[in-house]
């Protein structure tokens, strides 16, 4: 049965050529506005209670959203605001030779 089913569909010009559309239709693509001012749009996480590996359990992740890079630094969960800022600074904003 599945053998005449499979014959039947391979010489039926409706199924050979007929295709299902999965997806919105496409529209006009515009470019994505980027501001002049570098580092003005960044994005900052922490993911914590991480298995401990060199005392530290937590990671702090810093992505660029203009290049999409993703800066990994490791911390204590019990690192504050001041202590997040400073970490920033000392492993991202100094690659770059920016001033603070």
């Amino acid at each position: 049965m599945s053998r005449y089913i499979s014959q039947y569909v391979s010489t039926l010009n409706l199924c050979l050529y007929t295709k299902i559309t999965c997806y919105l239709s496409l529209r006009e693509l515009h470019s994505l506005l980027l501001s002049n001012a570098r580092w003005e749009t960044i994005s900052i996480n922490s993911v914590i209670k991480l298995p401990e590996s060199m005392s530290c359990k937590t990671l702090m992740t810093v992505i660029y959203s203009v290049s999409k890079r993703t800066y990994f630094i490791s911390t204590d969960i019990t690192v504050t605001i001041e202590g997040a800022v400073r970490l920033f600074l000392y492993n991202v904003w100094k690659l770059y030779g920016l001033s603070t």
